[in-house]
C-alpha cells in the first residue's frame, strides 16, 4: 500500500505540473496514511487517508491505498481545495472534480475497477445524469457524476473534433485537462460548472462570440442539464439601434450562428416596450439564411424604447441579445434631441472651480476626480 500510493500520488502529481502548476497541492509536500483500521473508503483532509482491506456495510473492498483512482481521486479533491480563488469548496462538485481528475489518468470512466473484491468499479462516468432530475439531497458523490459525466462526454466530443482516438492522450485530453484546471478556480457548484468552463475557454475576452470549443461544451454540459443546453447551441450577433425619428418604423436585424444546421428555421422576435418595462409587444422576424429582419412599428416623438431580439431553435433553446432580455435591454429616444449641455473634460475642467473640502490636505489632494463614472 506504501509503494502504490507512492507511485500514484507522484503520477497523479505529474498532471497537476502539466495543467496546474501554481497549485499548492502540486508544488507541496503531501502526507499520504494507508492501512488505516476501517474498509471500503478513503478521504483527504489536508492529508490523504487509505483503509485497509476488508468489509464494510455489506460490501467487501481492496486496500484502497492500492487502487490507482482512489488515490487519483482523493489527491483531486486537495487539487480541487487549493486551486480555489474564489467561491466556496463545494463537496458535490469536488466529488465530481475527484472522479474526473481519476478518469484523466486512465481515459477509463468506470472509476476505481476492482475497488470492491468480486472485481467491480465504485462508480462510473458514462451514464447521463441529469441536475436537477438525479439530484441526490444525501449523496454529493452521485451529484458529482453530473459534472464528472459533463467532462467526460466533453472529452468524446473533442476527441471527435480532433479526430482522436478514445483513450489517446492527445489534444483533446489537453484541452479537457486545461479547461478543468482553470474551470474550478472560481469554485462553482454544478450548476453554474459550464459557464467557468466557457470563461476557461474564451480566448478573445469576449463571450458573445463563442468560445473556441463552444459547441462541444454546450453539447456535453447540455447532456447532463447543466449550462444553455441543446446540440445546436447558438450565438446571436445583433447591432443596437441609436435614436430614431418619429412616425417611422425601425428596422431590426439579427445574424444567428448555431452549432449544428437546423433542420427548420428558428423562430425570432423582437421584444419592445415603451413604458419602461411595465407592459411588452413583440414583433417578429423573417428569416434569410442566416439574417433574421423585422421593425419595431413606428413611434411618437418623445417615446423612450426598451427592446431586445429573443431566439428559439428547433430544440427549443430560448437566447436573447442583450444576453439579460428584459432585465438589461436595448434602449433608444424618438424624436429630435437638443443638445442643452456636454462636457467631456477630456482638455479641460470645463470652466469648473474645485478644492480639497475635507480631509488631508497635502500636494494633489482635491475633491474633483477624473475618472468612469461609478453610477448608481
Amino acid at each position: 500500500a506504501e509503494l502504490d500510493t507512492y507511485i500514484f500520488a507522484h503520477q497523479v502529481r505529474e498532471w497537476g505540473q502539466q495543467f496546474g502548476p501554481e497549485v499548492a497541492m502540486v508544488t507541496d509536500a503531501q502526507a499520504a496514511n494507508v492501512n488505516e483500521d476501517s474498509a471500503c473508503n478513503a478521504y483527504w483532509d489536508g492529508d490523504l487517508h487509505f483503509y485497509q482491506e476488508g468489509g464494510k456495510g455489506g460490501w467487501n473492498c481492496n486496500n484502497t491505498g492500492r487502487i490507482a483512482d482512489v488515490v487519483y481521486h482523493e489527491w483531486g479533491h486537495g487539487f480541487h481545495y487549493w486551486s480555489l480563488e474564489a467561491g466556496d469548496f463545494d463537496s458535490s462538485i469536488s466529488e465530481g472534480i475527484g472522479d474526473t481528475v481519476a478518469f484523466l489518468q486512465t481515459l477509463d470512466p468506470e472509476i476505481a475497477p476492482e475497488f470492491y473484491t468480486n472485481g467491480g468499479a465504485i462508480r462510473e462516468v458514462a451514464t447521463d445524469l441529469v441536475y436537477p432530475d438525479d439530484w441526490d439531497n444525501y449523496d454529493p458523490h452521485v451529484n458529482g457524476l453530473m459534472f464528472g459525466g459533463s467532462v467526460w462526454d466533453l472529452y468524446l466530443l473533442l476527441s471527435d473534433t480532433y479526430g482522436e482516438e478514445v483513450g489517446v492522450k492527445g489534444t483533446a485530453w489537453e484541452v479537457t485537462s486545461q479547461l478543468l484546471a482553470d474551470g474550478i478556480k472560481a469554485g462553482p457548484t454544478i450548476p453554474d460548472a459550464y459557464d467557468e468552463f466557457a470563461i476557461a475557454d474564451d480566448d478573445d475576452g469576449d463571450l458573445s462570440n463563442g468560445t473556441p470549443h463552444y459547441c462541444e461544451l454546450v453539447e456535453a454540459f447540455g447532456n447532463h442539464g447543466i449550462g444553455p443546453g441543446g446540440e445546436s447551441g447558438m450565438t446571436i450577433t445583433h447591432s443596437a439601434v441609436g435614436n430614431q425619428p418619429a412616425n417611422t418604423a425601425v428596422p431590426i436585424s439579427l445574424d444567428l450562428w448555431t452549432c449544428r444546421a437546423l433542420d427548420t428555421t428558428a423562430d425570432a422576435e423582437v421584444v419592445y416596450s415603451t413604458d419602461d418595462g411595465a407592459t411588452w409587444d413583440t414583433a417578429p422576424l423573417s428569416a434569410s439564411g442566416d439574417t433574421y429582419t423585422g421593425e419595431i412599428p413606428a413611434q411618437a416623438a418623445g417615446t423612450v424604447v426598451w427592446y431586445y431580439v429573443e431566439v428559439t431553435l428547433p430544440d427549443g433553446s430560448v437566447g436573447d441579445a442583450p444576453a439579460g432580455g428584459f432585465i438589461a435591454p436595448y434602449s433608444f429616444y424618438v424624436g429630435e434631441l437638443e443638445e442643452i449641455y456636454c462636457e467631456d473634460f477630456s482638455g479641460s475642467d470645463g470652466g469648473y472651480t474645485h478644492e480639497l473640502l475635507s480631509g488631508s490636505d497635502q500636494e494633489g489632494a482635491d475633491d474633483w476626480i477624473f475618472g468612469q463614472p461609478g453610477g448608481y
